[in-house]
Formats: structure tokens, sequence, C-alpha cells
């Protein structure tokens, strides 16, 4: 006969990157990625269907602490197609990452006045102890020329909360030059 030995629920997967990402929880990273087969698996899986080259990326641990290195190029790569993956189940990329300037967590601060509130979403990635210093702004602003651009800014050697000010000029100016914001992503009810 069948005993049943243990019952688990948890919110759902898209919530729980969700909240990873919008505060940046690396135990929660480490624990999905430790889920995945490690940062082994991780690296071969995004060479191997991300078609990211082996020179342009490096995963010691799925948080991304300890001696990752990515390239601003294998970011972009990751995020096209995180976008098709996430289309082909009918999500967006706003699902599993916050709206700056809207929802909470590390980007609740930033893109703040009505110009550039809702007008992207994004993964932040900080450590001042690391490489001189270091700090990183990826996702997706939505602009009225270009329609939904892809960036990735990755600064190191150098003071964080410059860097943060040097990112958020650069996509400010990206927005306005391309015409302003296309559609505001606060349209949906802000995460908690």
């Amino acid at each position: 006969s069948k005993v049943k030995f243990l019952t688990h629920y948890s919110a759902p997967l898209s919530e729980i990157l969700w909240r990873q990402n919008a505060f940046s929880v690396n135990d929660t990273a480490d624990r999905l990625g430790r889920s995945l087969g490690g940062a082994g698996a991780i690296q071969n899986f995004l060479v191997r269907e991300y078609e990211l080259e082996h020179a342009n990326i490096y995963v010691e641990k799925p948080s991304g602490l300890e001696h990752n290195r990515i390239t601003a190029r294998a970011v972009v790569q990751v995020l096209r197609a995180l976008h098709g993956q996430l289309r082909k189940h009918q999500m967006k990329v706003r699902d599993i990452l916050p709206v700056a300037g809207v929802d909470r967590g590390t980007l609740r601060s930033r893109f703040r006045s009505t110009r550039y509130r809702g007008g992207l979403v994004g993964k932040t990635g900080t450590n001042s102890s690391k490489d001189g210093g270091v700090s990183s702004l990826a996702g997706l602003a939505m602009t009225r020329k270009h329609g939904a651009v892809l960036y990735a800014i990755l600064n190191t050697e150098g003071d964080v909360r410059t860097y943060r000010r040097w990112q958020d000029q650069f996509l400010k100016n990206l927005i306005k030059e391309s015409g302003g914001i296309s559609r505001p992503l606060d349209l949906y009810p802000t995460k908690v």
C-alpha cells in the first residue's frame, strides 16, 4: 500500500521568480539553481539552448554572487530567449521582473517621475565588495519609436551609487530620444 510521506505547497513559480528578482533574494536564486542541477547545469543550458558562447559566460553560483561572469551581449541574448519562452506560456517579462518606479524591491525608488514611471522592467545586480564595486541593470524599456528595447548595463571597478546614477541617466536618455514611453507597464496591479 502507498503511504503519503510529504506534501509541500508553494506559491506559483512565476511569483517566486518575481519576488526573487524584485528583491534580489540570493538565497532563493541559489536554491532554485541547485534544484535545476547547479551552476554547471545552468551554464551548460545557457550555452546549449540559448547559444551563448562559452567565453561569454561563467556561472560559479546561481545567485550571481562569487566569481560569475557574463557579457552584456550574452545578457541580451538571455533576455531575448526568456521573452520568447514567456510568450509561449502566455506570460510577459513583467510577470517575473519588477516595474521600475512602481513595484516594491530594488527598483522601487528609480525612474519614479511621471515621464519614466512604468517605462521599464529590470533586474539589478549589486556587489560593492567584488571587483572594486559591481552594479548592473538589465531588462526591457518600452519606447515609442523602437517598441520594446532590451538593455544590459554592466559596471565594475567603481562606486555603486555613481554607476546607478549613470545607468538611470543612460536609460532616461534612451527613452527620451526614442519618443518617450510607448505604454506604461504599471497598468497591472502592483505586486507585493
